[in-house]
């Protein structure tokens, strides 16, 4: 009937190499949401850490300003694309904490 037609080299080609960004892009993408899914639980360990502390102005600060960040990224909709870690480690070094302070939390 000549239903099927054999794709020609450059049409298979083409095919292949739009399989393979659509792979790079998964891959991407999920890397991506792997790393915003690590900065969160990060925040959270902080959070924690931060609600443990005995309250002065600037524990109260910073647990207002942890709050709105989880409360911005609980949805995973928008992905957490800075460095959380760098971030919490330089709030950490205003009270001479580092992240191994704030493990067990």
């Amino acid at each position: 009937l000549g239903l099927y037609e054999k794709p020609s080299l450059t049409q298979y080609r083409a095919a292949q190499r739009e399989i393979e960004t659509r792979r790079r892009e998964k891959e991407e993408r999920e890397a991506k949401v792997a790393k915003s899914v690590e900065s969160y639980n990060l925040l959270c360990r902080y959070f924690r850490w931060l609600n443990k502390q005995d309250a002065t102005p600037q524990i109260e600060f910073d647990i207002v300003y942890v709050q709105k960040l989880l409360d911005r990224y609980i949805d995973r909709n928008e992905l957490i694309e800075w460095d959380a870690k760098a971030r919490i480690e330089a709030l950490l070094s205003k009270y001479g904490k580092g992240l191994e302070d704030i493990n067990g939390y």
